[in-house]
């Protein structure tokens, strides 16, 4: 019996974003369709996995299994046989994800910058790497869609190392991260419009890397927010969220309005103040002695 699908479904992940974020934004008047978009429909809290990070959220929001069920609770797993630690890719859930199921019952399904998801592989539709792949040469199914990126987008890139100490420039952090977003926004209408597709999902990291990175200009509180700089960063910060609000309705708009849409995010984001370290208590204290000296940077990890 063949399944029939009667509107499109978009699906669309925000990587890292937060009511306690997004409602704020709302009441400035940054993100005015996505404002519209929730009044008209549905919105709730979801509930994040234990640990609430992008590596185990992520695959059990495309399998609908907890990290206990998959075996991933972060980003590295042990290899039986193997010492020390790999990073987690799509061999760990291969044929277990929502977009294997639609797959199987004859729908065409594509996956955009999807986190750990390399090596792409084999489905009925088309599939893009996102965070995680070490080889970006390698991150499409089929493969020639690579090349067909990299010219829709003079290039394509995946993702920016937002914790480099170059990043300590925010203005440099803002400007390649401006470069991505063009990138990334160009390949996904490209997608939508010139693909064959019944199930699109399409997840952004960038929202996440931006929060890490400025979360010192976002809360006054912080060691190292600045009261003549930080509100500076705090308008780049709503003009970026602006950015994701007019990409989120580009895409609707391509998709055509006879569509389902959900937007939804992986993990919360806030202050890690009242948070205990073990290993920089440890370290503090002489209990352990690192190799090779770090430098201190207060940027989150999530």
């Amino acid at each position: 019996m063949k399944v029939i699908m009667e509107h499109r479904v978009l699906v669309i992940g925000l990587d890292g974003a937060t009511w306690n974020i997004v409602d704020q934004l709302f009441k400035q008047g940054s993100m005015p369709f996505v404002k519209r978009l929730t009044d008209s429909g549905f919105r709730s809290v979801l509930r994040s996995t234990i640990p609430p990070i992008s590596g185990p959220a992520w695959l059990s929001l495309a399998t609908g299994m907890n990290p206990g069920k998959l075996g991933v609770f972060d980003f590295f797993n042990r290899r039986r046989g193997r010492n020390g630690l790999s990073p987690i890719n799509s061999q760990d859930y291969k044929g277990k994800a929502l977009w294997d199921l639609l797959g199987s019952l004859g729908f065409k399904v594509g996956i955009f910058n999807y986190p750990m998801l390399y090596p792409p592989y084999a489905l009925n539709g088309f599939m893009v790497s996102g965070v995680g792949c070490p080889d970006c040469n390698k991150l499409t199914y089929p493969p020639s869609l690579k090349l067909k990126l990299d010219q829709v987008a003079g290039g394509y890139e995946v993702e920016l190392d937002y914790q480099h100490e170059r990043y300590d420039d925010c203005d440099l952090f803002l400007t390649d991260l401006n470069r991505l977003i063009e990138k990334q926004e160009k390949a996904v209408y490209y997608l939508l419009k010139r693909e064959e597709w019944d199930v699109f999902i399409a997840v952004f990291s960038f929202t996440d890397w931006a929060q890490h990175l400025m979360w010192r200009h976002l809360e006054k509180q912080h060691p190292l927010y600045d009261k003549t700089l930080s509100p500076k960063y705090q308008a780049a910060f709503a003009r970026l969220w602006k950015k994701v609000d007019s990409i989120i309705q580009n895409m609707m708009q391509i998709s055509d309005n006879e569509i389902n849409v959900f937007v939804l995010s992986d993990h919360g984001f806030g202050s890690q103040r009242g948070c205990f370290n073990l290993v920089s208590w440890m370290n503090d204290r002489g209990y352990i002695v690192r190799k090779r000296p770090t430098k201190e940077r207060l940027v989150g990890l999530f």
